[in-house]
């Protein structure tokens, strides 16, 4: 998906070579942040907008709260600031 989603371990300059040693996975999700969530089922598709309790990573499962209800949901992470749910808990 490019290099969008990784990010440089190391001071990088101008004219430097990038090699693979030198990208580690982005940190898409952050902690308290808001966090656009898609539930879908087959006949359905519910979007919130969720806060991030732990950070997250592409392809990782986070914990999130509803503001507005406190309940907690597990969702993966799919992008910058972006989640897909499972179950609530």
């Amino acid at each position: 998906q490019g290099l969008s989603l990784l990010a440089a371990n190391r001071l990088l300059h101008p004219g430097d070579i990038l090699r693979k040693r030198d990208l580690t996975k982005a940190k898409l999700v952050k902690r308290g942040q808001k966090v656009a969530v898609e539930s879908t089922g087959r006949h359905y598709r519910i979007a919130s907008e969720l806060i991030a309790l732990e950070d997250g990573y592409l392809g990782e499962q986070i914990e999130l709260r509803n503001p507005g209800s406190n309940r907690q949901i597990s969702a993966i992470v799919t992008g910058m600031g972006t989640a897909r749910s499972g179950k609530s808990r």
